[in-house]
């Protein structure tokens, strides 16, 4: 029976060390985060998932640059999951860009079994192409020399790519670039947002769905070595009847996790920024999530009455819902990419005579 697990987005801060320049987030002033309003909450979600029968808490680092809270600050944390209600397995995954990976980091995230996530878009000249840094220089080497120092400590790890007009057409290149690491890797596409430079590296739904076709053809190849590609791994199990893991993809996020920001303030994830539910130091966690009915989270499932008839209901359940907000739709409207997910829906269908 699978686990049940509350998930928890976490951004001890708002700064970043990097000016990448598709980052939909808005970034804050580089200020360290508040360590007893992030282990007091904690508490109160570890609580609270017992209370409700889960059986994990998920905990998610995001940014801004997560490492930028400090030593000390994930020292804390590493304590506070220590002491995790019982019956209570608490996980740790963590997104950096690795700039500022040290040997103190990586000994204190294989103690504490962090995976971590490398952001890291595919080779040089895809990478430095919109990964830069503040003063505009690159950031590739520095990114390979934190693989290399995660290696070295046995910290096991795996990579982001943002998929962006940069990447089209050298799909095989990526992963073959992917390979050579001996890394698995998770494709995004990238997401418009107050916080973008440049919309020029925007695609498509049809073209996103023609490079996930590629990016699928490359992996599945019986002919060269094989890394894991999420999401067209969970897609294959999703297509053979096993379970879906894809957070966009879920019937619904509604009460299956939260997002915290700096100050406290709860948000429906880590995505949604700015639809905030209102403050864990200020109000009870089962009032928070139990928000204003009906729930338009909640509802959104049988508002796509669209998608009730697809063929990829099941595997898809009309997609993300923040997405469809980034790209100025209604919340209970369908992800914007509905068109790749049928188009890398059915080529995976074909590939397992399904």
């Amino acid at each position: 029976m699978a686990s049940r697990a509350f998930t928890v987005t976490l951004e001890p801060v708002a700064a970043c060390n990097l000016a990448c320049a598709y980052c939909y987030a808005v970034k804050g002033a580089a200020v360290q985060p508040d360590a007893g309003l992030f282990l007091r909450s904690l508490a109160r979600i570890g609580r609270y998932a017992a209370d409700q029968g889960f059986d994990e808490v998920h905990c998610v680092w995001l940014g801004g640059e997560p490492l930028l809270a400090g030593h000390a600050f994930f020292e804390g944390v590493a304590d506070w999951t220590a002491a995790a209600p019982a019956g209570i397995r608490v996980r740790h995954f963590l997104q950096t860009n690795g700039l500022l990976l040290d040997d103190a980091y990586c000994r204190l995230f294989k103690a504490a079994d962090v995976q971590l996530g490398l952001s890291l878009d595919g080779p040089q000249a895809v990478h430095d192409a919109l990964r830069r840094t503040s003063q505009g220089g690159p950031t590739f080497p520095r990114v390979m020399a934190a693989a290399e120092l995660l290696r070295r400590h046995a910290v096991p790890f795996g990579c982001a790519a943002v998929v962006t007009r940069m990447t089209l057409g050298r799909e095989q290149e990526i992963y073959d670039f992917f390979c050579g690491l001996g890394c698995g890797f998770r494709i995004n596409p990238v997401i418009p947002g107050p916080g973008a430079a440049r919309r020029d590296v925007l695609i498509g739904p049809e073209e996103y769905g023609r490079c996930l076709v590629r990016f699928f053809d490359a992996w599945s190849d019986p002919r060269g070595d094989r890394v894991p590609v999420s999401p067209l791994d969970n897609y294959v199990v999703a297509l053979l009847g096993g379970e879906l893991r894809e957070c966009q993809q879920q019937p619904s996020c509604a009460r299956q996790g939260l997002g915290l920001k700096p100050n406290g303030d709860v948000v429906r994830c880590g995505r949604f920024q700015d639809r905030i539910l209102g403050n864990l130091e200020e109000a009870d966690l089962d009032a928070l999530l139990a928000g204003r009915e009906p729930d338009p989270f909640e509802a959104r499932v049988a508002a796509l009455t669209g998608c009730h008839g697809c063929s990829y209901w099941r595997q898809c359940h009309g997609g993300c819902p923040h997405n469809a907000v980034a790209f100025g739709r209604d919340l209970q409207a369908r992800d914007p990419f509905c068109a790749a997910f049928k188009m890398i829906f059915s080529h995976i269908a074909r590939a397992l005579s399904l």
